[in-house]
């Protein structure tokens, strides 16, 4: 279902507002940015906006997390996960304040892994 909501084509001028967006929230990403790249993840074009209306609780989770100090929001791959960034000294807050406003989801807390796979002998 969640796969179906997307669009089968993209305008080539939206192709390159939604990559260009992407590209911007990566290098945010990568550098540090966190803000920037919390901006860009509001403003996706490829698959958010038309999975919104299959998770109720999206917007609400979107102002919530903002409140508590997530500087990003996202359905995590097609749904119905909802992942919020947050700099690690916040996330304990961020946790509770989530965990308090849906009692009925399940909320847990996270960490980036920013080494990746390692190979040892």
């Amino acid at each position: 279902v969640s796969r179906a909501a997307l669009p089968k084509t993209f305008a080539y001028a939206e192709g390159v507002k939604a990559s260009a967006i992407a590209n911007v929230f990566l290098a945010s990403m990568l550098s540090g940015q966190y803000e920037m790249a919390g901006q860009m993840m509001m403003r996706d074009r490829f698959h958010q906006s038309y999975r919104r209306h299959l998770v109720p609780l999206l917007s609400q989770c979107e102002d919530v997390a903002i409140k508590a100090g997530a500087f990003g929001i996202a359905l995590s791959g097609a749904g119905p996960s909802v992942a919020c960034y947050v700099r690690a000294d916040q996330a304990d807050a961020l946790h509770a304040f989530l965990s308090e406003h849906f009692n009925d989801c399940t909320v847990k807390c996270l960490s980036v892994d920013n080494v990746g796979v390692v190979v040892s002998e």
